[in-house]
């Protein structure tokens, strides 16, 4: 059992670690739907932005994806040993989780093509509202 304040129940937090899987595999999926998006874009795009974005957006997003592999696999393991993660472990996770839709906005913003005023409307901000829904 944990010393934090909080549900002391042994079912509680395991219902919770299997609830944070969950929402890893969430993530995982949106994550590599990302990817796969950018890739056909920039496939099939003779736009010279998507030349331009495709590396660093291809890296970013396979970071990413790893970050969520390596999550998932923490938190597999923890369900599997009964433990819990301390409460600063989730704030450090949902403040890197957040980073992900910023970092592909300010490469965006970085790009000659778009600018900042282009990158606000750019499908990477959708992304914001689904982290906020499956980091809730």
């Amino acid at each position: 059992m944990s010393h934090e304040p909080g549900i002391q129940s042994d079912a509680f937090r395991r219902a919770a670690l299997q609830s944070e899987r969950f929402r890893v595999t969430g993530m995982l999926i949106v994550l590599g739907g990302t990817v796969l998006i950018i890739l056909l874009r920039a496939l099939f795009s003779a736009n010279p932005a998507e030349s331009w974005f495709l590396p660093k957006a291809l890296l970013f997003g396979v970071v990413a994806v790893i970050y969520e592999g390596v999550m998932f696999r923490l938190v597999s393991r923890k369900i599997r040993e009964g433990q819990d993660f301390p409460r600063r472990f989730w704030g450090m996770n949902l403040f890197i989780e957040t980073l992900i839709p910023t970092g592909f906005l300010f490469l965006l913003t970085e790009s000659p093509y778009f600018g900042p005023y282009r990158a606000l409307v750019a499908p990477a901000v959708l992304t914001y509202f689904l982290f906020m829904i499956l980091s809730t």
